[in-house]
């Protein structure tokens, strides 16, 4: 393991269970270099959902609508399937799941702030295999004819998450929900000042985006690294000390 991937990491975590995750998921987040990058996305979700690879049933997320109790597994890099075996598939950066219900929980940290690409789906996204998912079709296909744009939120990709997450759902019998969870540092990790206007023009994407979802937005939840990390410190739960160590070493 490197050794920069470790400091990398809070001291009170796992280092061996959460780095031995990246090592073997896909897009060589260790062997690059990137978690080591200040800026890193993973290694920020890697500190946050870490902890519960050991206390699974410890995750509380029910403040962003999923159940609080009942947590059977958490998983780090989690790999959902879409209904057909070629291609790329989705890797969320945590799955959380009960006995009868998964979560999936796609965060970012800087990555609003980016120029973003066009959003683009295959062809094979086109084919009759999603159930009744009417909401994340129809953003799809607004998506991918240009009727519906973003600057900041990358939809395609919460797109394509939910579409693998409601088929993991139907190979299971669970119900599934995602959870868009987003950082709004103060600056850069070089010290330039990220404007306060962007993290507002952020929020209002997510909203724009789970007001075209329309009655299937009830399967999507967006909430800030700190409100997330602050329901856990301020309720005392057991992880409490673990939520209050990530506020403090992090520009959230």
């Amino acid at each position: 393991m490197s050794h920069d991937a470790k400091l990398a990491l809070l001291p009170h975590l796992d280092h061996a269970a959460i780095l031995k995750v990246y090592q073997d998921a896909p897009g060589d987040e260790l062997g690059s270099g990137k978690f080591n990058n200040p800026a890193s996305s993973a290694a920020l979700a890697a500190n946050v959902f870490g902890y519960f690879l050991t206390d699974p049933s410890a995750c509380d997320l029910s403040i962003a609508g999923a159940p609080g109790e009942g947590v059977r597994t958490v998983a780090l890099e989690a790999v959902v399937r879409f209904g057909w075996r070629g291609g790329r598939h989705p890797c969320l950066d945590a799955l959380v799941a009960g006995d009868d219900w998964l979560v999936g929980v796609e965060a970012k940290r800087y990555e609003p702030f980016r120029a973003k690409s066009a959003a683009r789906f295959s062809s094979a996204f086109d084919r009759d295999v999603w159930g009744a998912l009417p909401g994340w079709n129809d953003v799809r296909r607004k998506l991918q004819g240009g009727d519906l744009r973003f600057a900041m939120l990358d939809a395609a990709q919460l797109i394509k998450h939910a579409l693998a997450l409601s088929e993991e759902g139907r190979r299971t019998g669970r119900d599934w929900r995602l959870i868009y969870t987003y950082a709004e540092p103060g600056a850069w990790p070089d010290g330039r000042l990220i404007d306060a206007r962007r993290h507002h023009a952020h929020r209002a994407e997510i909203d724009r985006f789970a007001a075209a979802l329309g009655a299937d937005a009830a399967r999507f939840h967006a909430v800030s690294y700190r409100a997330l990390l602050s329901s856990w410190a301020d309720q005392e739960l057991r992880a409490g000390k673990h939520a209050r160590a990530v506020l403090e070493a992090f520009d959230l």
